[in-house]
């Protein structure tokens, strides 16, 4: 039987068909046109329960309506594009459940949707249906329809809301970020309170919401009691709106300031303003006032706080931090500063010799964008660097940013000899800089401060010599290499920590290595599985394995009466390459040491004849390392049709 709305204004039509209408003309015509009137709400979206009729009985009313009576061409030729659109819908969607799961057609599937995409809101109501489908992927092509096709209203926000989600949580929050309305916004915000940032992508629909979304994210600072969760989700979403969420400074600051909230929604009013205000100079006394009055409450937010404004204030906080953790994230901080960081250039010159090569590199570019003039010596002294190339690359920077002119004679060593073009192409860069008086290798930004601590990872120069490629005779299989059938029987375990909701959680894989080679008792074991990492191992003839370095590794040698392993990964902005000697101390413990700083992430390398090891490295930097330590440029072709290992 057809809905009770329906029966009730139009009891002619039934299940069993229909009843002559009226014998009046008039009122057939008026009660027609009702009824058309009634299927251009359809076509719009606006009668939803239409769609729980059977498309039999739906054609019976169409047939009545087109032809009882004759009110003109062009209402009888619209209700024939409704039937024939109605038919297209139910056919479209019935097909979502058949084609898409069968089909393997991506193009197909993509026609489906768009045409489903076109016909608009007529489809919700079908589509809603297929959302509590088994199946996940007819669930998951049924929600990215839903969230393209901007037909949907606060009418289906509860019917969304009790969707299974698993599997489409971010197309979801797309779709109720879409409607928009404070219905679905109130149930994100709700999700908002149980989901970890980025989690479930509820934090997506509010990024999606921009602006609009603000007022309800102040609403969970303001919650007494409040909720952990809610409250750093409100605050990192905040952060991330930038500007969009400018208006919600003033409601911050009245937040931070009243003493009737938990002291955590005061916390985290003072981090959301943070990265929100445009004058962080007056936000300084305010903080600062605040963790005079409460330093156990407020002092470590307020030093974070600063830190994340790059205010003068916040400099001791970062040289504080980076005695107890050396690392390149508190250097770029500090760099950031640009000359309000020059005062602490003094605490920074030991970190120039630091056992870390890459604090080693922080120092040495950060000195250059401070202006720490006193630096210049010890930086001419790190051109004589042979191990890492990269930390002479960021020397000559600052030498060229500090305008050194008593390094122009080393500079123009290193424009002639340095076995990388990259190398010298920067020095040629400084020498044109220093003796011109124009700083050409500083940022052109403010905000690309970051990248000048990497720029040499995609640093170009096109070599001049060494042209010749290399001739595969040379190639040689390593000493002592494992063969890809005893690799296959050492394998060994490793624990791997991953994160959820639930916290974290310490799962152990099974790896079979990559490559190795066999020593006197037991074997050194290397993998790479890319951006999930690889091992450096030892196993014993028990078994036993030890752990020596966790590197991605590419290859393992006996090299001049020496071990050394080829490491290295190429990933999104990162594109790094090291040779490491690896030995034993007088304890008979295993240990490895960084040796050679390679042009880039190795794709390939080998042992030659002669005894030297080549390495290809990405974008065909291609090298040779004699077993003096010398590194030599060679042929961009050489090797390149070589894909197995050397070993």
């Amino acid at each position: 039987m057809l809905s009770m709305p329906f029966m009730m204004n139009y009891p002619e039509i039934s299940e069993k068909g229909s009843r002559p209408l009226r014998s009046s003309r008039k009122d057939a015509k008026k009660e027609l046109f009702l009824k058309l009137d009634f299927l251009r709400k359809i076509r719009k979206g606006e009668c939803p329960m239409f769609f729980s009729l059977q498309n039999k009985i739906f054609n019976k009313l169409l047939t009545v309506l087109i032809t009882a009576l004759s009110v003109g061409s062009l209402a009888a030729i619209e209700l024939n594009e409704i039937s024939q659109q109605i038919e297209k819908t139910a056919k479209l969607t019935k097909e979502i459940d058949n084609v898409f799961l069968d089909s393997d057609d991506d193009e197909k599937i993509s026609s489906i949707q768009k045409e489903i995409i076109q016909l608009g809101p007529p489809a919700i109501t079908h589509l809603l249906d297929l959302l509590q489908h088994k199946d996940l992927r007819v669930r998951q092509i049924t929600i990215n329809i839903l969230g393209e096709m901007k037909g949907l209203s606060d009418a289906q926000v509860d019917t969304l809301a009790r969707t299974n989600h698993e599997g489409i949580h971010w197309q979801l929050s797309r779709a109720l970020a879409e409607i928009g309305t404070a219905h679905s916004i109130s149930y994100l915000l709700d999700r908002l309170k149980k989901d970890e940032f980025g989690a479930e992508n509820s934090s997506y629909a509010f990024m999606l919401l921009g602006k609009k979304g603000v007022p309800y994210l102040l609403s969970l600072l303001r919650e007494n009691p409040s909720n952990a969760l809610a409250l750093r989700n409100a605050q990192e979403l905040l952060g991330y709106l930038g500007t969009q969420a400018d208006s919600a400074i003033p409601p911050l600051l009245e937040i931070m300031s009243d003493e009737n909230l938990p002291i955590e929604n005061r916390r985290h009013a003072i981090l959301s303003l943070a990265p929100l205000t445009k004058d962080p100079h007056t936000l300084v006394p305010i903080f600062q006032a605040l963790a005079e009055k409460n330093p156990s409450a407020f002092k470590p937010i307020v030093e974070t706080a600063l830190v994340i404004m790059e205010v003068p204030e916040s400099l001791d906080i970062l040289v504080r931090q980076l005695h107890k953790n050396p690392n390149l994230m508190e250097f770029r901080a500090i760099a950031r500063l640009g000359k309000y960081g020059k005062p602490a250039g003094s605490k920074l010159i030991p970190y120039l010799n630091h056992d870390d090569w890459d604090v080693k590199i922080g120092a040495a570019r950060t000195m250059g964008l401070i202006a720490y003039e006193p630096a210049i010596p010890p930086l001419i002294k790190l051109l004589q660097n042979r191990e890492d190339w990269r930390l002479i690359f960021v020397a000559v920077e600052s030498l060229a940013e500090l305008n050194a002119k008593e390094s122009l004679a080393p500079l123009k060593e290193l424009a002639q000899n340095h076995w990388y073009p990259a190398v010298r192409k920067v020095a040629e860069k400084a020498l044109l800089s220093i003796t011109n008086g124009e700083n050409n290798i500083a940022p052109e930004e403010p905000n690309d401060i970051d990248s000048c601590f990497s720029r040499y990872a995609f640093a170009r120069g096109r070599s001049k010599q060494n042209k010749s490629p290399l001739d595969k005779t040379q190639l040689v299989k390593a000493k002592r290499a494992l063969s890809a059938k005893e690799l296959k029987n050492l394998k060994y375990e490793i624990t791997i920590d991953t994160y959820s909701i639930e916290g974290k959680v310490v799962r152990k894989r099974k790896v079979v290595p990559n490559v190795g080679i066999k020593l006197h008792k037991g074997y050194l074991l290397g993998s790479s599985r890319g951006e999930w990492g690889g091992e450096l191992i030892y196993m014993d003839e028990n078994g036993k394995s030890l752990m020596i370095l966790e590197e991605n590794i590419q290859g393992i040698y006996h090299y001049a009466s020496e071990i050394v392993v080829v490491t290295g990964l190429a990933h999104m902005s990162s594109n790094r390459g090291t040779i490491y000697k690896v030995s034993q101390d007088k304890r008979r413990n295993w240990m490895a040491r960084k040796w050679r700083a390679l042009p880039g992430a190795p794709v390939f390398s080998s042992m030659l004849k002669d005894g030297s090891l080549y390495v290809q490295s990405y974008f065909n930097r291609n090298i040779i390392l004699k077993s003096d330590g010398n590194i030599r440029m060679i042929g961009d072709r050489a090797a390149l049709s070589n894909k197995t290992n050397g070993n």
